[in-house]
């Protein structure tokens, strides 16, 4: 019995070390991660694929312009506000400043609206074309400033664009591969490919 109490007692003693070993662990910057899938990614186009092991990847690469927090509400991402027009046919997206891309080019308003045309666009098929079909017209007002001007109100045009495959892709990164991005990954997100 004094050994069991012991051995718990000894158990109980690491855990608490381990545990404030955590609460004062500074975090770990660069080098690379590896992570196990359960398959490849198949193709590594986000406006196109729809593999959850690419998704999975691609999602970590590329940021939204809003995306769902821990408690599933709206939140800014590379938007850091937007305002809708009282009729709810007007969205004036403002982007953050100061975000890059993993090449070292800026984002801004027009990489935004190339992206959003591109899952439009009826030749690169976007599977998630639906999502933005009662956007009629974007427009990049200066560096910062994206406005999308709907056909019809949408409430649900937030969570659209929080999708993880809505992704803002670098125009001039697509139209230097003939905007195919199958062989190429270059977004503003957390980690390079």
């Amino acid at each position: 019995m004094k050994r069991f109490f012991l051995n718990v007692l000894s158990l109980s003693l690491l855990s608490g070390l381990l545990s404030i070993g955590f609460v004062f662990a500074q975090p770990n910057y660069g080098g690379i991660l590896q992570a196990g899938m359960q398959t490849d990614p198949v193709g590594l186009d986000p406006h196109t694929t729809q593999a959850t092991a690419t998704r999975n990847m691609l999602e970590n690469t590329y940021d939204t312009l809003v995306v769902l927090n821990e408690n599933l509400e709206l939140v800014p991402g590379l938007a850091e506000s937007w305002e809708a027009s009282d009729d709810g046919l007007v969205w004036t997206f403002n982007l953050r400043e100061g975000v890059t891309f993993h090449d070292g080019d800026a984002l801004n308003a027009t990489d935004v609206a190339f992206s959003i045309n591109r899952i439009k666009d009826e030749d690169i098929a976007s599977p998630r074309a639906g999502d933005l079909a009662l956007i009629s017209s974007v427009e990049a007002v200066d560096d910062t400033t994206v406005v999308l001007t709907l056909s019809e109100p949408f409430s649900p045009l937030l969570s659209k664009l929080a999708f993880s495959l809505n992704v803002i892709v670098s125009e001039d990164v697509a139209m230097a591969n003939d905007n195919d991005l199958s062989d190429v990954v270059i977004g503003t997100g957390a980690f390079a490919f």
